[in-house]
């Protein structure tokens, strides 16, 4: 940066930083007498549409937030047509850094680190904002050990509809999620997956994964099983691995439902119970179908069922001769050659190579194709045994098998007779969630359609209990504390936006209500309105307006003009504010004085307030 002042305010002093869009400079706000960051885009893009975008995104995101975990954001603007955002300047290290200075660590120094950056994390996710590219780059420490979150360049809001961003919006490939690597929308379970790979790294000195190139990595994110932090360094304690590795869950449903739950778990990892270290040498079905995306924009949990017991009557497969996928019972992966797995591989990464396209590859092949390919070796297995005398086990073997018709919507006397035609028993399991299938109507079979099963053999249903909807009357939101309700709605799937409001009953820090409608669904964005107590809002266009309307307006608020104040150009310029790019006349509003008030601040009903305007005539 050849300038040396930015509008008459900041003094640029050092580079810091840099990376392949933006640079980082430390600088010094003269107006207020402190060190500052100054963030600046490279001058070669700061004609492109794009990279600007997404460097007013990163200003605009952070600028939104007040959290001691997450970069603050003083002023953002644009000094001689080159875009720059000035921050808090944090006299440290990056993650990384420290990482490869200091790493591998102890589980309680990674749940110190942790527990910072998912304080962070879910006071973004609780304002509708997921951060979508965590990594020790975009982790700073300072020289006490406070960390914080940095570059929301990619955020994007919960409600956002846009999956990626001409290819860039997904993250950085090597703390990628699955999801985001499949071309689905990020959630704050992504976040989490990407705080995952961070502890996974502190804790063993190594990534997860590795390839030779970023459509390989995302591949492996996407299918390959996530080593046990335990065996690639032995000092890891296996209860410490476990937490990490629910974090690295491939389906979103089954890690933490927050940031603070992973965080929480790791800081008590001594209290956690670990789970036993076998051998996969089996290929078990589970008793119902792995969990699915309902839709692209959503992961629904269907509480009740996704962890039930496998049943006692299934006969595990031997080990197949052949190389084999190994079964994943989340994603029902595996069971199949090692031919057809290279197929399925190589078509996802041609699709993933046009633009991380995918949109149903997360979870893989169907438990159904699973269960016939399971069934396909314990019949081969049996036709090896002799029988009598005459008879031909494997055409015997193979008459007993029969396909399991599709009963999934209907009534259940309807799909007990449709499975007695066909030779099966019915069982009735228990009732389940759906957004699709009608309550009363069957929403879930096990075994799946067109799977084989033996003649006489049994298929569980589910019915459906309908939508999953939250009654907000039946929250009782009202009085209760933001962090409580937020809480209470996030683990039902419903993301919430904060708005900050005014209330003369409702004790701050307290929810007054929820928008919009009555009631909500796990993937619905909600606004709770958060009262400030008995406060009211300076209106942040007041800036620029006529002392008149500036007057009328306050005392509509309730607040009192007791004073004004006008000052000179030179006095207004040196504060950083330009007059004629803000379209500043004489006699317009250009500050507030008095009880800490400032534009968008909020300040008690009934106070009174100085303006200060500008005066032409001021020398």
């Amino acid at each position: 940066m050849n300038r040396q002042i930015i509008n008459r305010r900041y003094r640029v002093e050092q580079r810091i930083g840099e990376g392949a869009t933006a640079e980082v400079y430390l600088g010094f706000d003269i107006v207020l007498n402190r060190r500052v960051a100054i963030k600046t885009l490279r001058s070669q893009h700061s004609t492109n549409r794009a990279f600007r975008l997404r460097f007013e995104r990163e200003a605009q995101s952070a600028a939104r937030f007040s959290h001691p975990n997450i970069i603050s954001i003083f002023d953002v603007g644009e000094d001689h047509g080159l875009p720059y955002i000035i921050m808090e300047y944090i006299d440290g290290q990056t993650l990384r850094e420290i990482i490869q200075e200091e790493g591998p660590f102890h589980p309680d120094d990674v749940a110190v680190l942790v527990e910072q950056v998912a304080a962070g994390l879910d006071y973004a996710h609780q304002h509708g904002l997921v951060h979508r590219d965590i990594k020790p780059e975009n982790i700073l420490v300072d020289r006490h050990g406070l960390a914080k979150v940095v570059d929301f360049g990619i955020a994007r809001g919960l409600s956002d509809s846009t999956l990626t961003e001409t290819g860039s919006g997904i993250g950085t490939v090597h703390y990628i999620s699955p999801e985001q690597a499949s071309g689905l929308m990020a959630t704050p379970e992504s976040d989490i997956y990407s705080l995952g790979v961070i502890a996974f790294e502190m804790l063993t000195g190594e990534l997860p994964f590795e390839s030779e190139s970023a459509v390989g990595l995302a591949m492996r994110h996407l299918n390959d099983p996530v080593p046990d932090p335990a065996s690639v360094n032995p000092d890891v304690p296996p209860e410490a691995a476990d937490i990490v590795l629910q974090a690295l869950e491939k389906n979103p449903t089954r890690r933490y439902p927050t940031a603070g739950a992973f965080s929480r778990a790791l800081t008590d990892w001594r209290l956690y119970e670990p789970l036993p270290r076998l051998a996969a040498k089996y290929v078990v079905p589970r008793e119902t179908e792995p969990l699915r995306y309902q839709r692209d924009d959503v992961t629904a949990v269907l509480p009740g069922y996704q962890d039930q017991a496998h049943p006692e009557s299934v006969t595990a497969a031997p080990v197949p001769t052949q190389p084999y996928l190994p079964y994943d019972e989340d994603t029902g992966n595996g069971g199949k050659s090692w031919i057809a797995g290279f197929i399925a591989v190589a078509s996802i990464a041609a699709v993933l190579w046009y633009g991380f396209g995918l949109s149903d590859r997360i979870n893989g092949s169907s438990g159904d194709e699973t269960a016939t390919a399971i069934n396909e070796s314990a019949v081969a297995t049996e036709s090896e045994v002799p029988g009598s005398a005459g008879d031909s086990p494997t055409a015997t073997t193979a008459s007993m098998m029969a396909g399991i018709p599709n009963v999934v919507g209907l009534a259940q006397a309807d799909a007990e007779a449709d499975l007695s035609n066909a030779g099966f028993t019915m069982a009735l399991g228990d009732p389940i969630p759906s957004d699709e299938i009608a309550e009363g109507k069957v929403a879930l079979q096990n075994p799946g359609a067109k799977s084989e099963l033996a003649e006489g053999g049994e298929v569980t249903i589910h019915l459906s209990t309908g939508s999953v909807r939250i009654d907000f009357a039946a929250l009782n939101v009202e009085g209760r504390s933001v962090d409580e309700v937020t809480t209470e709605l996030t683990s039902n799937g419903i993301s919430v936006e904060l708005v900050d409001e005014g209330s003369e009953s409702i004790p701050e820090g307290s929810v007054i209500r929820l928008e919009p409608g009555n009631t909500a669904s796990p993937g619905d964005v909600v606004t709770a309105f958060v009262s400030k107590g008995d406060r009211v809002q300076i209106p942040f266009d007041l800036q620029g307006q006529p002392m008149a309307t500036a007057r009328t307006r306050l005392g509509e608020l309730g607040l009192v003009v007791d004073s004004e104040i006008g000052v000179s150009r030179a006095t207004i310029e040196n504060a950083g504010l330009d007059l004629a790019a803000n379209e500043i006349a004489d006699g317009d509003i250009v500050g507030i004085q008095d009880n800490d008030a400032q534009f968008g601040g909020w300040v008690i009903r009934e106070s009174s307030v100085s303006l200060v305007y500008y005066d032409a005539d001021r020398p």
